[in-house]
């Protein structure tokens, strides 16, 4: 039997083994070039960050720009107009006072290479905080897990402005 012969989608020269859909580089772009001029291949489309209107060949396409597909692929925490160094410091005061009103002793340590964020006492108890700051995504909790040096997390999410912590037992 015949092996069957491909050929290259803009020339239509003949494919090798190796080639699956253009002969060369400036086929595919050609062909895709091409494609993306075409007026009946363009979709309208709203963007699912800024709301504009925009069009596009694509018909999985999101974004009506490079910059909204940036903020959509950033988590939650570098959304915002302060240095992330300011975001740990946030999460970590807003852990401190929510252990307070639970009834803990707070410490805060001062160096960052202090073995944990937060030293919490109850009822001659001593806990070891990381705090980190983490996002949702597919309705699991993301977060940073290097450098973890305390039994303890506490991970804030921004999104919702809640304090999650790990492991739930004591708390």
């Amino acid at each position: 039997m015949k092996p069957l012969q491909l050929n290259c989608l803009n020339c239509l020269k003949g494919l090798n083994d190796k080639q699956r859909k253009y002969c060369s580089s400036v086929c595919t772009y050609t062909y895709w070039h091409k494609l993306s001029r075409s007026p009946k291949s363009k979709l309208e489309k709203s963007c699912a960050i800024c709301k504009k209107g925009f069009s596009s060949n694509q018909p999985f396409a999101k974004y009506c720009s490079a910059k909204c597909r940036v903020v959509a692929w950033q988590p939650e925490k570098t959304k915002w107009a302060i240095p992330t160094g300011s975001v740990g410091t946030v999460g970590e005061l807003l852990v401190s006072a929510d252990l307070l009103l639970k009834g803990y002793e707070v410490y805060r340590a001062l160096s960052p290479s202090a073995s944990c964020d937060i030293l919490a006492l109850q009822n001659g108890n001593i806990y070891k905080f990381e705090v980190r700051t983490g996002y949702y995504k597919n309705d699991k909790i993301l977060y940073g897990v290097q450098n973890v040096k305390a039994p303890n997390i506490a991970v804030i999410t921004f999104s919702d402005n809640k304090i999650h912590y790990f492991p739930e037992v004591f708390i």
